[in-house]
């Protein structure tokens, strides 16, 4: 046979292929459909355009924009033979959790970078050592962690404490969290040097792996060889292997699982298939605990700064209390801190494929093989469930029982189901805390607005901030349970107000803080979207 009957052989193979498939495809929408299941409605955004701006900084600004003008679950068009779907819809989104495990297209892209795959690419729903690793952040470690956290905080604050000069905030936090990962984990102290190496590790690897994901041909070309950047980012990623070894070397000799719980849960595991598929695991905990840790706690920071009345009250709410007690006393701290969470989600979009049918809140139902774009930022934003989804209002967290557990329920920041986050308690301990002591103790002052910027995950770039120290009273306040304090936050509006009247806020109008709603208003001055559409 020759070349040509080869080829001709291969395409109608090819065409045969295609045309069973879409058959396969048209026959079980039928029957979904004989059973009252309604087909989700398609996107009117072009190829072009979801493309552009999913490889862009402003991929977060843009889902905004697709989420207020578009149906909150739909088809869209993406560079992919499979169906994609995207997701902005909390309830929608619970029901994908629940059945769907990750798209290994998306998260395989990392494994070239870490030499091997790793529980946080592995699209099964149930990883072998995710149970392993799960043990080290249960009650106990948790408490360790804390301790640590709180620990390597309150050097941080002495430090920044003795000079009146600004900084850049988030690089702080990322160091932070980077030596308390590996302080508590591992019970390695991480020099700044290797700090450092790591977050050049991340940072090149991020952006790299954000454009092959959503550019096919980069990703073929760079697979192939005949781009280099893969092994441009691999010898990056090399140094950071180097210090990764250094970590587990350090845990091997010292064997104290009590300090080092991840470093136990890793090296004890009988799921691994040899060292080096732990040491990937031991990058992938510092490298995903680190930058989603620091970029909330400056978000949360930053919002803080943004209102001086709210950061006032929180301050005369943690002094009338010792700080044992914060978690039940002052509820004011963690709605400011859930509040910067569903406001700024770091962790922008997750990716899930469905090995089944999913069958949504709605009546409508996602085909088993699709592929699926969670847009955690904007179920988080969704003005079905959230009153005033673009103000930063603390006190919606404030209400009766009833009302937090309805909120609750839309609260994804974290995801749900098999393959949420890990570390989730451990999170939620260590903002609080850094949080609390921070204001408790600082007037946090802004002297640079953040601009916001996307690479896998939303940082407030740029931002820069004074701590001003805040002198004790000399009479210490009396302790009341619950608190209930003279000022109170004034619904949907982030003002501070009291019995004789209110105290109006400075509204402002910054470059990188517009809401969800201006964005979806001004996206053409924004980025190179063309599109005039209303919500299908």
């Amino acid at each position: 046979m020759g070349a040509k009957e080869v080829l001709v052989a291969v395409g109608a193979a090819l065409g045969v292929a295609v045309a069973a498939s879409l058959t396969y495809r048209q026959l079980r929408k039928k029957k979904a459909e004989r059973k009252g299941k309604k087909p989700l409605p398609k996107m009117t955004a072009s190829l072009f355009e979801v493309t552009m701006n999913f490889t862009g900084p402003h991929m977060p600004q843009y889902l905004t924009f697709l989420s207020r003008t578009q149906p909150s679950v739909a088809v869209a068009p993406f560079p992919r033979w499979q169906t994609t779907v995207i997701c902005s819809d909390p309830q929608a989104a619970k029901a994908i959790f629940a059945k769907c495990g990750k798209d290994y297209y998306y998260y395989g892209v990392l494994d070239a970078f870490l030499f091997g795959s790793t529980v946080f690419t592995d699209p099964s729903t149930k990883p072998a050592q995710r149970k392993d690793l799960l043990r080290a952040f249960d009650a106990r470690s948790i408490e360790h962690f804390r301790t640590v956290s709180d620990s390597l905080a309150q050097e941080w604050l002495a430090k920044r404490a003795g000079t009146d000069q600004d900084f850049d905030l988030c690089h702080d936090m990322l160091m932070l969290a980077l030596q308390t990962v590996s302080k508590a984990g591992f019970d390695y102290d991480m020099t700044h040097a290797e700090a450092d190496v790591f977050l050049e590790t991340a940072g090149v690897a991020a952006k790299e792996a954000l454009c092959q994901v959503y550019n096919p041909m980069r990703r073929f070309l760079c697979t192939v060889g005949i781009l280099d950047n893969n092994a441009r980012v691999n010898k990056v990623a090399l140094k950071a292997w180097k210090v990764a070894s250094d970590i587990m070397e350090h845990y091997k000799k010292t064997r104290n699982d009590d300090k080092a719980p991840v470093g136990a849960a890793i090296f004890n595991s009988k799921c691994y298939e040899d060292d080096h598929h732990r040491l990937r695991d031991a990058i992938v905990v510092l490298l995903a605990a680190h930058d989603t840790t620091a970029f909330q706690t400056s978000w949360c920071i930053n919002d803080l700064a943004r209102f001086p009345k709210i950061q006032s009250e929180l301050r005369r709410q943690l002094r009338a209390c010792p700080q044992e007690n914060w978690s039940k006393e002052v509820p004011l701290l963690s709605a400011v801190v859930k509040e910067s969470q569903r406001l700024n989600s770091v962790g922008v979009a997750v990716f899930r494929e469905a090995q089944e049918d999913v069958d949504l809140p709605s009546g409508h139902y996602i085909e088993a093989g699709s592929s699926i774009v969670v847009d955690i930022y904007d179920c988080l934003r969704n003005p079905e469930y959230f009153e005033n989804p673009d103000d930063y209002t603390p006190e919606r967290w404030l209400g009766t029982p009833e009302e937090n557990q309805k909120l609750n329920s839309s609260f994804i920041a974290f995801t749900t189901g098999l393959r949420s986050c890990i570390g989730q308690s451990l999170a939620a301990a260590q903002l609080r805390s850094l949080i609390g002591c921070l204001v408790r103790d600082f007037e946090i002052v802004r002297t640079q607005h953040p601009t916001p910027s996307h690479a896998l995950t939303w940082e407030p770039h740029g931002l820069r901030i004074k701590l001003r120290p805040v002198e004790s009273p000399e009479k210490p306040e009396p302790v009341a349970a619950p608190v209930s304090p003279p000022l109170t936050l004034l619904p949907g509006t982030g003002e501070v107000s009291s019995e004789k009247g209110s105290i109006a806020k400075e509204h402002e109008h910054e470059m990188g803080e517009s809401t969800g709603r201006q964005v979806g208003e001004n996206w053409r001055e924004r980025t190179p979207a063309e599109s005039r559409r209303s919500r299908g």
